[in-house]
C-alpha cells in the first residue's frame, strides 16, 4: 500500500480484455484491486486508464468490505471523485447522475486519463483486512441496455481492452486503538488488571497508572504493545487497603497518547460491599464490588423509595457502569442484591 498518489505512468500497464457481449454482463466484468487496510484510516483509490476504440466508453467503480462477496457501487460526488485528462486526442468526463466515468466516444486515438476517489468515510473501509475495489464496463445510461464503443467510427467488440497503469490504494492517517474490557479486581491477594486492544499497530505500548483519589495519578507500569489487530494483556498491582483508581495510557510510536476510562477497586470490601466512582457525578458512573452470583442485580430508587432503574449483574463480575446522565440533581439509593445478601450505598448526582 503506497502512502502518496503516484508521479506519474510506469510506460508498463495492466491490459484487461475478454468483455462480455454487446447487451449482456452490465457490471459484472472488469479488473478486482485487492489489499488490506488494516491498521489505516482515510482510504483512497486511484488509476491511470486508457481505452481502445472498440471497449466500453462507460465504466463504474465498485468496492466491497467483505473480500468480494458483496458489491457496493462508489457514489461519485464532486467532493470524493477527481478526474484529469493526462494526454491529448479526446476526453473523459464523470457523471454523478448515473455513478459512471466515460470518455466522450469520438476519440481519433487513444489517451490517458487519471481517476481519484476518496473513500473517507465510508462504513467498513478503514481498517479492514478485505477490502476489494472492482473497475468494471457498464451499458450505456442512454439506453441502459448495451455498451457503447468509445470510438465514433467503432463498434464494441468483447476484445476491446482496457489498460490501466499505476494503480494506488492510499490512506491518510492511522486507524486509533480500541481498548475493550478493561477491568481491575482482587485476586489472591493483590489486583488483577485486564484488557484488550483492537487495532493496535500504532501502539508503542500501554502505561498503568493508578490514583486513591481519582484524579493525581502515577506510574505503576509499562507493557510494550504485541502490534497486532487484537491482543489480551494482563498484570498485576499491590491490593489496595482502600479505594484505588486505575487508567491506562496509551502510546503511540509518534509520541501521542491517549487515556482510557479509569476503574477502580476497593480493598475494604467484604462480601458484596458497593462502592460507585466518581460520587458525585453527572454523567457515567463506575460500580465496584466483590465477585457476584449469577442472581445478583443491582437497583436504583430515589431518595423517596420510588424505583429508577435495574440490571442483572454479570456472573462473576466485579464492576459495572451505569449512564445517569437523564437522573434529575439530588440523592439516590443503590442497592446490590446477590442471593440473600445486601449492600447499599448513596449516589448523588450533580
Amino acid at each position: 500500500m503506497a502512502a502518496t498518489w503516484p508521479a506519474g505512468k510506469t510506460g508498463k500497464r495492466l491490459s484487461a480484455a475478454t468483455f462480455p457481449a454487446v447487451s449482456t454482463g452490465s457490471g459484472t466484468a472488469g479488473v478486482v484491486f485487492a489489499t488490506s487496510t488494516q491498521g489505516k484510516a482515510g482510504i483512497s483509490f486511484c488509476y491511470y486508464l486508457k481505452l481502445s476504440k472498440t471497449a466500453s466508453r462507460f465504466h463504474q467503480v465498485k468496492y466491497s468490505t467483505d473480500g468480494g462477496t458483496t458489491w457496493n457501487t462508489f457514489a461519485i460526488t464532486s467532493s470524493n471523485t477527481t478526474l484529469t485528462n493526462v494526454t491529448t486526442g479526446g476526453s473523459f468526463f464523470i457523471d454523478p447522475t448515473n455513478n459512471v466515468l466515460s470518455d466522450t466516444g469520438a476519440q481519433a486515438s487513444t489517451y490517458w486519463g487519471l481517476f481519484k476517489f476518496d473513500f473517507t468515510g465510508i462504513a467498513g473501509v478503514d481498517n479492514n483486512p478485505n477490502f476489494r475495489v472492482f473497475v468494471t464496463t457498464v451499458f450505456d445510461p442512454a439506453n441502459n441496455t448495451s455498451y457503447s464503443p468509445s470510438g465514433a467510427a467503432s463498434k464494441y467488440g468483447t476484445g476491446g481492452t482496457y489498460g490501466f497503469d499505476s494503480v494506488t490504494i492510499s490512506y491518510s492517517s492511522v486507524a486509533p486503538v480500541e481498548l475493550k474490557n478493561f477491568n481491575a479486581s482482587i485476586v489472591n491477594g493483590s489486583t488483577q488488571l485486564t484488557w484488550n486492544s483492537y487495532n493496535e499497530f500504532n501502539v508503542a505500548n500501554y502505561e498503568l497508572e493508578k490514583s486513591f483519589d481519582g484524579k493525581t495519578f502515577s506510574a505503576v507500569t509499562s507493557i510494550n504493545s504485541n502490534g497486532k489487530n487484537t491482543s489480551t494483556y494482563s498484570t498485576n498491582d499491590i491490593a489496595p487497603k482502600g479505594i484505588t483508581y486505575y487508567r491506562l495510557k496509551v502510546m503511540d510510536f509518534d509520541g501521542q497518547f491517549t487515556y482510557s476510562n479509569i476503574i477502580s477497586v476497593n480493598g475494604k470490601l467484604s462480601g458484596n460491599g458497593l462502592n460507585i466512582y466518581p460520587n458525585p457525578a453527572a454523567s457515567n458512573i463506575t460500580l465496584s464490588y466483590t465477585k457476584v452470583s449469577g442472581n445478583a442485580t443491582f437497583v436504583v430508587y430515589t431518595i423517596d423509595g420510588k424505583l429508577v432503574t435495574s440490571s442483572r449483574l454479570v456472573e462473576g463480575s466485579t464492576q459495572t457502569t451505569l449512564d445517569v446522565s437523564t437522573f434529575k440533581t439530588g440523592k439516590y439509593i443503590l442497592t446490590l442484591n446477590d442471593n440473600a445478601e445486601k449492600q447499599s450505598t448513596v449516589l448523588l448526582k450533580q
